[in-house]
């Protein structure tokens, strides 16, 4: 799971990859817990904002949520990248989820984030990236992904609702 914080200061977002079982702290009005891969759960209080209504004190979150505490924003995110990683064999025999053919000791793999499916990641075979979707649990093969949208500042009203210009 990706926690996405906004700062301010840089005007953009920043990921940060959580792990199945952490906990965060986000303010003292709330804390975000990781029960698994694609599921977060919010204990908030009355003060927490998300998706724009007052959050529950207990709230299981969906993919993209977006939790507000004062002028604190973060989103949360379940999609992750797949891992690239080196295929040790240690008695193993595995076959690619696309191709079927075997992985051997010290072949460069990839592996889908939601269901675990390995596959062919060489030069030769591109099994990951050779269908839109992973052939087992049909999440989305494209390297893209989903960053939220930059805050914008709503520009200030003087007494009188007008924006206020700068000169």
């Amino acid at each position: 799971m990706l926690l996405w914080t906004w700062h301010n200061q840089e005007t953009r977002w920043h990921a940060q990859h959580l792990e199945r079982g952490e906990e965060v702290s986000l303010s003292e009005d709330a804390r975000l817990w990781v029960v698994q891969d694609d599921l977060a759960i919010l204990f908030a209080r009355p003060s927490v904002g998300l998706n724009g209504c007052a959050a529950l004190p207990l709230q299981p979150l969906a993919d993209r949520d977006e939790i507000v505490i004062g002028t604190a924003h973060w989103c949360v995110s379940f999609a992750t990248p797949p891992e690239r990683n080196i295929f040790r064999a240690a008695g193993q025999l595995l076959q690619c989820a696309r191709c079927c053919g075997p992985f051997t000791d010290g072949e460069h793999t990839i592996t889908c984030p939601r269901c675990r499916a390995r596959y062919h990641d060489s030069d030769s075979l591109r099994c990951w990236t050779y269908g839109p979707v992973c052939a087992r649990c049909h999440r989305s093969t494209s390297e893209t992904l989903w960053e939220p949208a930059p805050l914008r500042r709503s520009p200030r009203r003087s007494r009188h609702g007008e924006a206020s210009t700068s000169r």
